[in-house]
């Protein structure tokens, strides 16, 4: 895989990737140190990945990653819902007034991360036994909860 960014505009058009977008900053925004998104999830399988990827949007539309981390996730049971944190790492960057900041949110992020099976089978068995698609659920509002936790610095 080739290292930097690139336009992440082609993915969100796939119905595995939800997309979450800001409104226009009205002045530059900075973060600096670690980044990470807290989301509650629960699937139909009894483990299954959580991805995620801060995206810078500029004003011409173009987004840009600069973060993105992986999480795996197992359930007591199906349906059962989980609290999980993505760990994005860490950056320092300065998001410019008019820019939008957007998040990806996904079971896969390949080829940046191994596929999982969903199962509870390692990933790296040479073998898979048990892989499957995971029909996995977000909770928003009075059912969980999706925050990005990022240390914005101050004016």
């Amino acid at each position: 895989m080739a290292p930097g960014a690139f336009d992440q505009r082609p993915l969100e058009d796939r119905g595995d990737v939800l997309v979450f977008t800001s409104g226009a900053l009205t002045a530059p925004l900075e973060i600096a140190g670690p980044v990470d998104v807290r989301l509650t999830v629960s699937s139909d399988c009894p483990a299954t990945d959580i991805t995620a990827k801060l995206i810078d949007v500029h004003p011409n539309g173009k987004a840009f990653n600069v973060l993105d981390g992986i999480a795996e996730v197992r359930f007591a049971g199906s349906g059962t819902a989980s609290t999980v944190t993505v760990t994005l790492g860490s950056t320092a960057i300065r998001f410019g007034e008019g820019h939008r900041i957007r998040l990806h949110v996904s079971s896969s992020n390949f080829p940046a991360f191994p596929v999982n099976p969903n199962s509870r089978e390692s990933r790296i068995a040479a073998v898979l036994t048990d892989d499957r698609v995971a029909k996995n659920r977000l909770h928003l509002g009075n059912e969980g909860g999706c925050a990005i936790l990022m240390p914005v610095v101050p004016d």
